[in-house]
């Protein structure tokens, strides 16, 4: 949440407007029952609303009351454009006084938006739009992998996969995929606008191409950003919508499974973002996937943090030193607030407003490793899904301190690979092997690199093979549900977890293997 504006209205109602840092925005009322005296607890009704592509993060939200009665929002954003978006409730009693409801006597209000009286009525379906809004460089990324789908059949299937219910669609035939299972999940990641161009490049992968829709060979990539910004620009004409079955769309769309979206939540938005040719890819590698349960999912969400030894933050800490220009409005200065509020959020988008500055203490620094994963059959099921997922959080703690680590697997023992982009994890989830695994090969590859071993794998297996854990060979071992070993689980070089493990407990073993 980066703001939020109430209203208390004549008839007892409560609105409540809730701003993001990603352009979203989140409605609510507070509707009081129709039988029930006043002041009686009532029902919430709620609605979001995603940043459109040219709309980044959101400053301000203002409650609004046109003439129409209907109360809306006023939303402005970090590049100081005014979104306004309305709200699903009733009007407001005509004994409302005024034009403008809101928390600031120095915001405006929007200009009238009563239509004509000899206007025609609305339809029932929302009206097709007339420009398209999808982002130029993603489309370019989009055609590296050869897609070149229909910029309106983007623009729908970006909305249809939107948290909110899609308003106007340029192809009102996909309407009748909203509710498809494979588009329900692909919802349920609630990713932003620019990250789910992938996902149309997904759902639209096997639908035919349309030729006008290719670029010219030879052009490059900034020709091709600029030709289509410059068509987007121009907008888009009715007669210039091809028409697209939906079958081959509905087809992939039963395709996308818990699994895809599973390896797509320990990816992030921002790789896709990257690459929207990546969900593609995933489709191949999905089914070798391990099942995730919904803890496991949100401790490998991408979280992205820099570390330093000694560095100055805006997180809190015991005394200050300074002043930042960026941080969080708890750390405001608190002599800013008496600004009148139009010069304050002015200052606020262009960065000119001061925060307290905290100095931490040094943060330890990890030692090297080369991660040795068990892909082999009798790690397969909950085994495999933890190992992994501690291979996983290992890496993006190398990836704080900006090191990469390399990565051995048992189906490829003579081969050490670096794990140095979130493209690179797809090795470490979805790799196996049915060979009997060549322990010794692999640890040899490892060995080569110069840094300790780390070993993730079952824990009879150091057992059967006389390993002992040491200074260059450190283990990270689990157990099956039916088969708890016996004596100490922790031991110098060696920590041992159980198959559902606490996230404190998987990090402290963690933290006890990399700190040697």
């Amino acid at each position: 949440m980066k703001t939020l504006d109430w209203l208390d209205l004549p008839d007892h109602r409560k609105l409540l407007a809730i701003g993001c840092d990603d352009g979203s925005l989140t409605l609510m009322g507070l509707e009081p029952a129709s039988d029930a005296p006043v002041g009686a607890p009532g029902r919430w009704r709620t609605e979001n609303f995603d940043s459109p592509y040219d709309h980044p993060g959101i400053i301000s939200v203002t409650w609004c009351l046109p003439s129409s009665r209907l109360p809306m929002t006023a939303v402005l954003c970090e590049d100081l454009t005014v979104r306004r978006e309305p709200g699903p409730f009733a009007a407001v009693p005509h004994e409302a006084s005024g034009n403008k409801l809101s928390s600031g006597p120095d915001t405006p209000p929007p200009p009238d938006v009563t239509p004509p009286s000899d206007a025609p009525p609305p339809p029932d379906a929302p009206p097709r739009p007339t420009a398209l809004h999808v982002d130029p460089a993603g489309l370019v990324a989009l055609g590296k992998a050869d897609l070149w789908p229909p910029l309106s059949l983007v623009e729908d299937l970006v909305a249809l996969t939107g948290r909110t219910a899609p308003g106007a669609l340029h192809d009102p035939r996909f309407r009748a995929l909203a509710d498809h299972p494979g588009i329900v999940r692909l919802k349920e990641l609630a990713w932003p606008g620019r990250s789910r161009i992938g996902f149309a490049g997904l759902l639209a992968a096997e639908t035919a191409q349309v030729a006008e829709c290719a670029p010219p060979p030879g052009s490059g990539d900034a020709d091709r950003v600029a030709a289509l910004r410059d068509a987007l620009a121009s907008g888009l004409c009715e007669s210039d919508v091809p028409a697209v079955p939906l079958t081959p769309v509905a087809d992939v769309a039963n395709r996308v499974s818990d699994r895809m979206i599973s390896l797509l939540t320990v990816l992030g938005p921002e790789t896709v973002q990257a690459d929207p040719s990546l969900p593609l890819l995933l489709a191949r590698s999905a089914a070798d996937m391990p099942h995730l349960d919904r803890r496991q999912l949100r401790l490998l969400a991408p979280q992205a943090s820099d570390g330093s030894a000694r560095t100055k933050t805006t997180v809190h800490a015991p005394g200050t030193s300074g002043t930042s220009n960026r941080g969080a409005l708890t750390h405001l200065l608190p002599t800013q607030l008496a600004l009148p509020r139009t010069l304050l959020l002015l200052k606020h988008s262009r960065h000119e407003l001061l925060y307290r500055l905290h100095v931490t203490e040094a943060e330890p620094f990890p030692g090297e490793v080369t991660l040795v994963l068990d892909t082999s059959p009798p790690t397969f099921g909950p085994v495999e899904a933890l190992l992994r997922a501690a291979a996983h959080l290992i890496t993006a703690e190398f990836w704080r301190y900006g090191r990469h680590p390399q990565l051995v697997t048992f189906d490829r023992p003579s081969q050490a690979v670096p794990v140095a982009r979130p493209t690179d994890l797809l090795a470490l989830w979805t790799t196996r092997t049915l060979d009997v695994p060549d322990v010794a090969r692999a640890l040899a590859t490892a060995a080569t690199s110069g840094a300790p071993a780390l070993l993730l794998t079952h824990h009879r297996l150091p057992r059967e093979l006389g390993l002992t854990p040491g200074p260059q060979l450190r283990l990270f071992t689990t157990h099956s549900a039916d088969d708890a070993p016996a004596g100490r689980w922790a031991l110098p070089f060696q920590r041992h977890v159980p198959p559902s493990p606490q996230p404190a407990q998987l990090r402290n073993a963690i933290s006890a293997l990399l700190m040697g």
